[in-house]
């Protein structure tokens, strides 16, 4: 259980969310109105949807041998096929 909660009105940007995430290194908001009544949630991963829709799909793609996925100083550019 998170003993962590760190709420946001409703009126907040997006921007100001996201930033709450970041500082308070949490990955959910809760919404409240100004009597403290719960509206909603807000995920990192609604913002990151909205900023990246197709966020998943990029994790659903089949990588092949040629595709680069790190690279060094001396790390050749040439395909490795």
């Amino acid at each position: 259980m998170k003993q962590k909660v760190v709420s946001i009105f409703p009126e907040a940007t997006i921007r100001e969310a996201a930033e709450l995430l970041i500082q308070k290194h949490v990955g959910t908001l809760v919404v409240v109105n100004e009597e403290k009544h719960l509206l909603g949630l807000i995920q990192m991963r609604d913002l990151i949807s909205l900023a990246i829709p197709n966020f998943i799909d990029l994790f659903k793609k089949k990588w092949t041998s040629s595709m680069i996925l790190a690279c060094w100083k001396k790390t050749s550019l040439k395909p490795l096929s």
